[in-house]
């Protein structure tokens, strides 16, 4: 960390991908900007179909994965929960044996690891994205889900805030007590696609790398 600060320190400019790093860098520097992550994907293709969900991320403690189980095994609702990433914690026996405990195999599948063509598949096809992720640094997944026209109901953390601001999503309380009332109200509620998805796109490469451009022009 000493060496870190030391060159943070001396960088002509520093590039954070979020406004949280960004917040830390600043106690060290005055050169900051703030150019968050890109993405690139394929237009959104096929028809959404509905009561269907999907999670992309890591299968991490961070991500609360096991709280969406515990959430949706109490919807009232026929859907479909797709939970799609890598095992980093070695959670997935664990989650797999609470799917098969609480009767859901039917209704829940996780996919270890997925294509970009597989993941642009799912999000098409997936009318909700759901994330109870505990702490995100950035959460791209879920500006990748608005650009493939899902409504996003995130957990109530500052960058989903951020994310879902404006009607571009719904934010719930994962760790409340009557989590499973907000999210079947989540469920129910009016989504502002078209300006989710105008949002979304302003993160796609073709157009982030403009601002690395200026970044770098700057110091010569």
């Amino acid at each position: 960390h000493i060496i870190q600060k030391f060159l943070l320190k001396n960088a002509d400019k520093i590039s954070s991908v979020s406004k949280q790093d960004k917040k830390k860098f600043e106690e060290i520097s005055n050169n900051v900007t703030l150019i968050e992550n890109g993405f690139n994907a394929q237009e959104p293709k096929g028809n959404k179909e509905k009561n269907t969900f999907l999670f992309v991320g890591r299968i991490s403690k961070n991500k609360n994965v096991e709280k969406l189980i515990e959430l949706f095994s109490q919807l009232k609702i026929d859907y479909k929960l797709t939970l799609v990433g890598r095992d980093f914690d070695n959670l997935i026996p664990k989650l797999t044996k609470k799917i098969k405990d609480n009767d859901l195999g039917e209704k829940i599948k996780i996919i270890p690891g997925a294509t970009n063509p597989t993941l642009a598949k799912l999000y098409s096809a997936s009318e909700y994205f759901v994330s109870a992720s505990k702490y995100e640094g950035f959460g791209i997944t879920a500006i990748e889900s608005m650009h493939y026209n899902c409504k996003s109901i995130l957990n109530i953390i500052p960058t989903y805030i951020d994310f879902a601001s404006n009607g571009r999503g719904h934010t719930i309380n994962f760790e409340g007590d009557t989590a499973h009332k907000e999210l079947a109200k989540a469920i129910s509620s009016k989504y502002d696609l078209k300006k989710a998805k105008t949002y979304a796109d302003s993160f796609l490469w073709k157009k982030k790398i403009g601002e690395f451009v200026k970044l770098y022009g700057s110091l010569f």
